[in-house]
């Protein structure tokens, strides 16, 4: 017996066949596992890439829309009224809306994107909405814009994902200046003397020059003071500003120097420094106080706003009944009232819309046939003159020795000049908005002040425009455009014998010229009465994604 159970021969081969069929056994579970995770794997890129499909479906849908609506604003100019029934034709075709929930999409409906592999991508538009603010109601601003909801298929290998896609698609239809602080139209450069201030975007069409001196004086003999450089500041709610320049290779001129004049005409000696859209650190480095600015370069349309044509259509139409006869609008101290159709001179107040409060009737309208002048005395006697309604204005407009309040706009086919005077809002949240054929020359502005006058408004010039806050304290709430704009400005306290403010004391000083954008000069602008022609549509808004479900 101890023989047989000392013998192991036969239980070798039992554990070699034991072992065999074990291994047999972990490498059908390796194989299954593995061509189950094969196959999981398939199924979840199937599922990726289904889902890729149908995101970018919507893109493909939303680019075709605008390319749709842009080729017709190009080949058809239209107002707004006009493109906003446009726009909802385009929106709500037939052949475009999706079906009821849980129903598929019929071959020939919605848009059919050609993809690889026979896999399918499928768009239709499920919803289009009006745009309403937290009380409901649509704002001007907004009347030309949609809501877009986009419902997309993807399917690959009879897989589907569908996705949900809000985009706000149209145009707010106001003019290409107003979405920026400062810019510049028409092949025009913008010049930056001292310690300026911007809160906002800038754009220019041509170039940028930024210099570190200020100056005074716009005689033949100007004096130069020493300052910094530019200030900008993002927008509430913005991460950054942006210095924005034409695609076509503009540059951004740093000078650390005086200049020169030649006549009145400043002649810019040869930059310290130049720098293209590559240089953003160095750029960054010659501001004031300004890290958070980009540069970038896009493709700027040209935004020309025909203020000459606009006031000769309102003449032409004969519109109205009277008219602003005489050459001068002066200010009175006496109170004096009178109907505006019986003299040629308003006295104390520029009433031009209807105001039931008044003792007289008011005109919608007021039209100059030649300058438009309010003429005080002398810094000590200034004229005190309220502004209120729509000019149009054949002239010149000039302001001197006056306290203006306002809640105007004003058309001018003339050169606007305002000095040595003061200028506020009418009432809380009135405005000045002032489109010139002619140059835009401000200075003497509250005056040696350390308050400054705060103007709400946008200042618009098909020619140049002239800023100073050196001597004058100015805060424009708003923006500006011009072909060429000129700011000059120290930054801090002077008086009127001195001008010298160390550098290191402007570093920390508020600036006397100070540009902060306002997009509430959007609404402004758009409650003043205008006719569809001076809105015809020219650029769309870039789509907005708002929502991916």
């Amino acid at each position: 017996m101890k023989k047989y159970l000392q013998n192991d021969k036969g239980y070798s081969l039992l554990l070699a066949i034991g072992a065999i069929l074990i291994f047999t056994v972990l490498g059908l579970s390796l194989i299954t596992l593995t061509t189950n995770g094969i196959a999981k794997n398939s199924h979840r890129e199937d599922t990726i890439l289904a889902q890729d499909l149908s995101d970018k479906g919507i893109d493909f849908a939303v680019n075709d829309i605008q390319n749709t609506l842009e080729k017709q604003i190009i080949a058809t100019p239209m107002g707004k009224t006009e493109f906003g029934t446009f726009l909802d034709t385009t929106l709500n075709k037939t052949n475009l809306k999706c079906p009821a929930a849980g129903q598929p999409l019929p071959a020939n409906i919605g848009f059919h994107i050609p993809t690889e592999n026979n896999n399918i991508t499928k768009v239709c538009i499920e919803a289009v909405k009006m745009i309403t603010n937290s009380s409901g109601i649509t704002e001007e601003k907004d009347k030309y814009k949609r809501l877009v909801t986009f419902r997309s298929y993807g399917v690959v290998k009879k897989k589907e994902h569908i996705s949900k896609t809000d985009v706000i698609i149209g145009t707010d239809a106001i003019p290409d200046q107003l979405r920026y602080a400062v810019s510049s139209n028409e092949r025009g450069s913008l010049y930056f003397h001292g310690g300026v201030e911007v809160t906002g975007d800038i754009k220019s069409t041509e170039d940028i020059h930024i210099i570190k001196k200020a100056y005074s004086g716009w005689d033949y003999s100007p004096t130069w003071h020493n300052s910094v450089t530019l200030k900008m500041n993002p927008t509430l709610g913005s991460v950054s500003s942006k210095i924005i320049l034409s695609n076509q290779a503009n540059k951004i001129y740093y000078y650390n120097g005086n200049q020169f004049r030649n006549g009145k005409t400043i002649e810019y000696k040869s930059p310290s420094n130049t720098f293209s859209i590559n240089n953003q650190n160095e750029i960054r480095s010659i501001l004031t106080h300004s890290d958070k600015t980009n540069v970038i370069s896009k493709s700027l349309p040209e935004d020309i706003i025909n203020v000459a044509s606009k006031v000769e259509s309102v003449y032409k139409e004969k519109k109205f009944d009277y008219k602003l006869t005489g050459n001068t609008i002066e200010g009175s101290t006496n109170n004096l009232k009178r109907p505006v159709d019986s003299i040629t001179s308003i006295y104390n107040e520029v009433c031009v819309k209807k105001d039931t409060k008044k003792p007289y009737d008011c005109l919608d309208y007021a039209m100059s046939d030649t300058n438009l002048v309010i003429n005080g005395y002398s810094n000590n006697y200034k004229e005190n003159v309220d502004i209120q309604g729509t000019y149009y204005i054949k002239g010149d407009v000039t302001i001197n020795y006056a306290n203006i309040k306002s809640n105007a706009i004003l058309y001018v086919d003339g050169n606007v000049n305002v000095r040595f005077s003061t200028l506020r809002e009418l009432q809380a949240g009135s405005s000045l908005i002032i489109f010139a054929s002619g140059s835009i020359f401000i200075a003497n502005i509250s005056e040696y002040s350390d308050s400054p006058s705060i103007i709400k408004g946008f200042f618009y010039s098909q020619n140049d425009m002239t800023l100073y806050g050196v001597g004058s304290n100015i805060k424009v709430i708003g923006g500006l455009s011009a072909k060429n704009i000129y700011l000059t400005a120290l930054r801090g306290k002077v008086s009127s014998s001195s001008f010298n403010i160390p550098e290191s004391t402007q570093l920390v000083s508020n600036s006397r010229l100070q540009i902060i954008y306002d997009e509430n000069i959007i609404k402004q602008y758009t409650e003043f009465k205008r006719d569809e022609r001076e809105e015809f549509i020219t650029q769309l808004n870039t789509p907005e994604t708002i929502k991916r479900y």
